[in-house]
């Protein structure tokens, strides 16, 4: 059969069965009827002469040739979908659409809020979805379903196009009723008081800091673990307690919090975040216009690093 005959998107269908291994689930992913799912698997073992899946105790199972496709129709997806956006002529003051970014709330809060407000000028009518570090949304990124992800460059992949969007550094914070900690933090203090952490669903869950203290065979005593950068300073507040905030998170929060802030006792190297994305998306021209703007505004806060933090009470 020849490729002018062959409906395309019967490769969407073919590329989320063999993901889902469901009807079902292909059907709402889709946004489908399951018979009208049933009716493009029918079509697809008639092009290519397979059954591409057999039913066996209620569950689908590719067969051998089926298995063989996987690789290829979620290649061939990926790549459809920039060629599908094209256009001849590009205005982003007109543009509809919903972009999807894998991001920590920490990234949000100090980059990715400039970025909205920059296409609220822009492109109004371009709406950003972040969605939150997971392994469901690190496989739906491998498969061009989300955009972009902006992560620390230890999660970088060689099979990704990167660009460094900004640097950060630490500073401790304590609650402003701390009686363990005076003029300034030492190395001791440091280690003897309780910690507020972050823990996150995907990788081994720790952040730039924690994965330093590892490195440096540092134990600390953990109060609290939280799934947020930003939650970190109010656990803090009214306790013995301690955190390692990013500077630039500091730099966000109200002045008027009960907080001190005090220099990080050991070496943490500096955090840089990154922007990556799929080598797919370079014929996105939608895609790379935001991708450019992510990172003018990323480079655009370099010229904050190593300001004081106005109004902070040490």
């Amino acid at each position: 059969m020849r490729l002018e005959r062959f409906d395309l998107n019967l490769l969407v269908a073919l590329e989320a069965l063999l993901r889902t291994k469901s009807v079902s689930a292909t059907a709402l992913e889709l946004r489908l009827t399951q018979p009208a799912v049933s009716s493009a698997l029918a079509r697809l073992r008639a092009h290519f002469g397979d059954e591409i899946f057999i039913f066996s105790g209620g569950e689908m199972t590719p067969t051998e040739f089926g298995r063989s496709l996987a690789g290829t129709v979620t290649d061939l997806v990926a790549q459809l979908r920039p060629l599908a956006r094209a256009r001849a002529r590009f205005d982003p003051s007109s543009l509809h659409r919903a972009f999807k970014i894998i991001a920590s709330d920490y990234v949000s809060q100090v980059l990715l809020s400039r970025v909205s407000r920059r296409l609220a000028l822009l492109a109004p009518n371009v709406s950003l979805q972040v969605i939150s570090f997971s392994d469901n949304a690190a496989s739906q990124f491998d498969r061009g379903n989300i955009d972009f992800q902006i992560a620390p460059e230890f999660m970088a992949s060689a099979n990704r196009r990167a660009e460094t969007l900004f640097s950060d550094n630490f500073r401790c914070v304590v609650s402003a009723t701390n009686v363990f900690v005076e003029a300034c933090l030492d190395v001791a203090t440091f280690k003897r008081l309780p910690h507020i952490v972050t823990s996150f669903g995907v990788h081994d869950g720790k952040s730039h800091f924690e994965r330093e203290l590892e490195t440096k065979n540092i134990r600390i005593s953990v109060a609290a673990m939280v799934p947020s950068f930003v939650l970190l300073p109010y656990f803090v507040i009214g306790t013995q307690n301690i955190a390692t905030v990013h500077r630039r998170l500091i730099d966000e929060l109200p002045v008027d919090l009960p907080l001190r802030y005090f220099d990080v006792p050991i070496e943490i190297p500096d955090l840089t975040e990154v922007l990556y994305w799929n080598k797919y998306l370079d014929r996105d021209m939608e895609a790379m216009w935001l991708r450019d703007l992510i990172i003018e505004t990323g480079k655009s806060l370099e010229t904050s690093v190593g300001m004081p933090i106005v109004g902070r009470g040490e």
